[in-house]
């Protein structure tokens, strides 16, 4: 449900002083919600041709300078984490264990590299673990749909707001060639790139990386639509791979520190093109999780009737409280879903 819906059904909830049981609340919600009658698609269910055709992306012409990205020399931390890892986690029938927690030194140990040279507070970026995010709607298969899925990390410098991320990780096991493996990034990619421009924010490029930990497929996706794509193997070329992921994260935090202080809109600009398959109203959205709010505003309802003054809920004011965590049902569920 979007901010707007929400505030709606969470005013009348206000007005009805917590007068309401959770299952009324639900259903509330979903009257106000015509978000609702949208199919939902997975989005790691596409093939990378879909997804740029869907969300009007394309390949690029050359490299952008990748292959001359500076070698960076290996921590020690990250070769011996690496090693202990592989070690500890041998005998792990899932692998999943195993990638998150190389995945998890190879960032770290970037991040620390790429954000030495600085030490601003506003250098420094943020993570957000598996948003949960849907884009529409879009039109695929001749109907509207709206994508969904959630990425494994989602980076950003300065202020949060989903438009604002702009290094995007993505994880799997076995991943295999780069077609296969660059279509989710590739989308969650293309949903901020498009939200961006629907909600006229500034434009600057955005990045990917999917990897199952072992094997890199870089992504960056630019201002004109178009993206570029790489891939190393750290088995083969771990200084490479690495040196490649520096260069990443450095690259977003000056691409951001170049844009002008005020940030201007696309109308300021002469606007952007249109997309014949984005419409105007399509917009990257969280899940909210209707249980904590419900629970909230229940705490929250002999304060109300104390002060006869409170003010409406405004839908920006949920931009921050909109949850990414749902119940574990509904997270199991996405997750079951995403591993088909």
């Amino acid at each position: 449900m979007s901010p707007m819906k929400l505030s709606k059904a969470i005013n009348i909830l206000r007005a009805a002083r917590g007068n309401l049981s959770l299952p009324q609340f639900d259903q509330l919600m979903h009257e106000h919600d015509d978000d609702e009658s949208i199919p939902s698609v997975r989005l790691s269910s596409l093939k990378v041709s879909e997804v740029a055709r869907v969300l009007c992306l394309s390949p690029a012409k050359n490299d952008q300078g990748w292959d001359s990205a500076p070698t960076v020399p290996l921590p020690e931390l990250l070769v011996k984490s690496l090693a202990l890892v592989d070690d500890s986690l041998s005998c792990e029938t899932s692998a999943e264990a195993s990638v998150r927690w190389r995945m998890n030194y190879f960032l770290l140990c970037a991040l620390d590299i790429a954000t030495a040279s600085g030490s601003k507070e506003e250098q420094l970026p943020k993570i957000d673990l598996e948003p949960k995010w849907s884009f529409g709607p879009v039109q695929y298969n001749d109907q509207a749909v709206k994508l969904t899925g959630y990425p494994y990390y989602a980076l950003w410098y300065g202020e949060k707001d989903e438009a604002a991320s702009n290094v995007i990780v993505t994880q799997g096991q076995g991943l295999g060639g780069s077609e296969e493996a660059i279509a989710e990034v590739l989308g969650y990619m293309g949903f901020i790139h498009h939200h961006r421009k629907n909600a006229k924010k500034e434009i600057f490029p955005l990045y990917g990386i999917a990897t199952d930990a072992r094997i890199f497929h870089f992504v960056k996706l630019d201002n004109d639509s178009t993206f570029v794509t790489a891939t190393l193997d750290s088995e083969t070329d771990l200084q490479r791979a690495f040196s490649l992921l520096v260069h990443i994260l450095k690259e977003a935090a000056t691409v951001l520190s170049m844009q002008p202080s005020e940030i201007s809109t696309q109308s300021d600009r002469g606007g952007a093109p249109s997309d014949p398959f984005i419409p105007a109203g399509a917009s990257l959205r969280r899940k909210v999780d209707k249980k904590s709010h419900y629970r909230m505003l229940r705490a929250t309802a002999d304060d109300e009737d104390e002060d006869s003054e409170s003010e409406e809920v405004d839908d920006e004011d949920l931009e921050d409280s909109s949850s990414s965590d749902s119940s574990e049902d509904e997270t199991s569920e996405d997750k079951d879903s995403k591993d088909e």
